[in-house]
């Protein structure tokens, strides 16, 4: 009996010890150099950085448009502007003055834990506050996962978008980290001390992370994307997103054989036709 109590305590202070280690992982910055904007673009790119109310410097590209219209465009967990600029290029097209951010924690900016989305909300503030004295008067959102989440829980201290794109967007945290240890086949009970761990680290209650319940306040035009074979969001998630949207200018798409991933690199046709409208 003496051996399977140490055993157990032994086990235990695994778990706990690997859930810490899960936890900090899972939330530690990823910062890289990028090259010179022209390496990207044809065209003037600005180089950027801007300061959050909560005093974080964001990284960012700024293409002066040639109309009252602009956007910023956010990435997915752990990317940054590069994974941004076929994006960009074709707002810039259409005459709109085009943000492309690093949010914290990510690509050039400052190195701050990565929040899923809570925290970065006041990375896209920061931008479009920077629009807003360029002159701009419509001024959109376009996120791209964890920059999709971050754009809905921002509708808390800023609802007045132009219009919102959500690519991908988690319905939960919760359903997006039990979607992660499904396709590990990993059971869901392993991660109870790493979210409480996550919790602690951030300042922050997982069931605070739901864009499902921060979307009801959307009354802007919103466009929601995602792949229709998407295993890390699965389409309960995104219906879910939709059906509690409180636009009554609102739309959902799916890019046929999409998973996770870049929808315009996946699908470039379809993803055009879908975002089209925005271009003209």
């Amino acid at each position: 009996m003496k051996r399977v109590s140490m055993l157990i305590v032994a086990s235990l202070l695994i778990w706990i010890i690997l859930s810490y280690v899960g936890a900090r992982y899972a939330s530690h910055p990823k910062l890289v150099d990028l090259p010179e904007p022209n390496h990207f673009f044809d065209f003037p790119v600005e180089e950027m950085t801007l300061q959050t109310t909560d005093n974080v410097r964001i990284a960012a590209w700024y293409i002066k448009g040639d109309s009252t219209k602009a956007v910023v465009l956010t990435n997915g967990i752990r990317g940054n502007r590069r994974g941004l600029v076929e994006r960009a290029k074709l707002y810039a097209k259409a005459g709109f003055g085009v943000l492309l951010i690093d949010l914290r924690g990510t690509g050039e900016s400052e190195a701050q834990p990565i929040s899923y989305g809570w925290y970065e909300r006041h990375d896209i503030h920061a931008a479009s506050d920077f629009l807003r004295k360029k002159g701009y008067t419509q001024i959109g959102a376009h996120g791209l996962s964890l920059g999709a989440a971050a754009t809905v829980y921002g509708l808390q201290e800023q609802p007045d978008y132009a219009f919102i794109i959500l690519e991908s967007c988690y319905g939960s945290m919760r359903d997006a980290l039990n979607n992660r240890l499904e396709m590990k086949h990993i059971p869901r009970f392993t991660t109870f001390f790493m979210r409480k761990f996550s919790e602690w680290h951030l300042g922050l209650r997982m069931e605070q992370l739901r864009p499902t319940n921060y979307i009801k306040s959307a009354q802007m035009p919103v466009l929601i994307m995602a792949g229709d074979s998407e295993l890390r969001v699965k389409k309960k998630e995104t219906e879910a997103l939709y059906a509690n949207c409180g636009s009554s200018n609102k739309s959902l798409h799916y890019i046929k054989g999409a998973k996770h991933v870049d929808l315009l690199n996946h699908s470039p046709e379809a993803y055009l036709e879908i975002v089209g409208f925005l271009m003209r």
